[in-house]
């Protein structure tokens, strides 16, 4: 479950897994469905989105950011029906840098290909864990 790898991840700021961690056991499936919405939008905002190509990641991390960056509608529905308060996760993934670089690499084809080393990794958990 991507909530467990949020609490147990090595390179998670450690206070967005107490988010989750702390959070209530979810009193039904579809409860513990839409936290699983929330943990996989928490890792894509954070440069996690290892099931995308490498030319979309970029993409993802943005689009996922924009959603926590702009309270909506949706945003208060899918924390709702999750049970989970949206404003602290929110704060925190906000203020984190995403785990990708800024620049991007460009093919010979065209294709964008945006890179993570495991050293800008490092170097930006023990930046986002002093937030």
């Amino acid at each position: 479950m991507l909530i467990e790898r949020i609490i147990y991840g090595e390179f998670i700021p450690g206070s967005i897994g107490s988010i989750f961690a702390r959070a209530p056991d979810p009193e039904s499936p579809q409860q513990a469905l839409w936290r699983e919405v929330i943990a996989r939008a928490t890792l894509d905002a954070l440069g996690f989105a290892y099931d995308q190509e490498d030319s979309d990641r970029g993409f993802v991390v943005a689009e996922a950011r924009r959603w926590f960056k702009f309270v909506s509608e949706d945003l208060e529905t899918v924390f709702s029906l999750a049970g989970m308060e949206y404003e602290p996760l929110r704060t925190i993934v906000l203020s984190c840098k995403p785990y990708v670089k800024k620049s991007v690499d460009k093919k010979p084809d065209g294709v964008i290909v945006v890179k993570t080393s495991k050293r800008r990794i490092k170097k930006l958990h023990a930046k986002n864990n002093k937030v």
